[in-house]
């Protein structure tokens, strides 16, 4: 009774990825290195889903089904989906580190800057994708709601980070002591947020209607120490026993991995109103609590 079926856009063409990097490397001296490069990549004719919903045929069903009592025609919908590859993405970075190494110390730092957008959040390539705006309606999503062109679906893919950055070190001590360190920094990082309202009025709640631009949501930043103590005793006959102290996330920052909700808004009675939890944070993290461990190595 109802529609159902996809159709290839005849505007269909492959999607690849074009990329190039160029990189420099100089050592000051023996002990000093830099290295730096820069990074390009732009995804093309990347495959998107639009889809076609909310129209009933018109016609009686044929068979047992719900249907409206003063027409006789089935309340579920027909359903039609077009595979294009107008989506893209883009990437750029800037990575630059500095490497050194001394008789009591060993250094690096590294520096990372970079952006990624698109029109989807799946940068692959020849991939349905169902990421809350790519699969767009031709009645819905955020095209339909704000007017315009693809273009309109541009901005920044959940996950893209501004500045990264890592750090790392061991200092040597007289009398075999020695303290090693690694502190990393990252900015907060975008996520594309998803209403969970009919923000266009058609009669469907599916995840992929937005307000704003994409990415317009912050998830956390991050940051972490992790610290080593450690001293080396001279056992006899070639042998030696380390004894070390290992604090893990020594500040104990919480750096979240996921998210609960994206979620912008929710129906309270026949009102949308802002949804109170929107990119409130999950109890898993990417780093543990502040952890102590104890260890002693034996070398022979």
């Amino acid at each position: 009774d109802n529609l159902i079926g996809f159709l290839v856009s005849p505007e269909w063409s492959a999607p690849y990825t074009s990329a190039f990097s160029l990189g420099w490397g100089h050592a000051f001296n023996p002990n000093l290195a830099l290295d730096t490069n820069v990074i390009y990549r732009h995804g093309l004719h990347q495959m998107r889903e639009d889809q076609y919903l909310g129209g009933n045929s018109g016609r009686e069903a044929p068979w047992p089904a719900i249907t409206d009592p003063n027409t006789g025609v089935a309340s579920y919908v027909g359903q039609l989906g077009l595979l294009t590859t107008d989506g893209q993405t883009k990437y750029y970075s800037l990575q630059t580190s500095l490497n050194g190494r001394y008789p009591k110390f060993d250094f690096g730092a590294s520096l990372n800057l970079s952006e990624a957008r698109g029109t989807q959040d799946n940068a692959g390539t020849a991939q349905i994708t169902t990421d809350y705006g790519p699969f767009d309606l031709w009645d819905g999503g955020n095209i339909a709601t704000t007017g315009g062109s693809i273009r309109n679906e541009w901005g920044r893919i959940s996950g893209s980070q501004a500045i990264y950055t890592f750090l790392h070190g061991t200092y040597r001590f007289p009398h075999a002591f020695q303290t090693s360190a690694e502190v990393g920094y990252g900015t907060t990082v975008a996520v594309h947020p998803t209403a969970f309202v009919d923000v266009n009025g058609d009669g469907y709640i599916l995840g992929d209607e937005y307000v704003g631009k994409r990415g317009s949501g912050h998830g956390g930043d991050f940051f972490n120490i992790n610290l080593r103590l450690g001293q080396t005793f001279d056992t006899g006959k070639g042998t030696h026993l380390e004894a070390f102290l290992d604090i893990f996330n020594l500040t104990n920052h919480d750096n979240y991995g996921a998210l609960v909700l994206r979620q912008q808004f929710e129906y309270v009675g026949a009102q949308i109103s802002p949804f109170p939890d929107y990119l409130k944070p999950v109890g898993t993290t990417l780093t543990p609590p502040r952890t102590f461990q104890l260890g002693l190595r034996v070398s022979f």
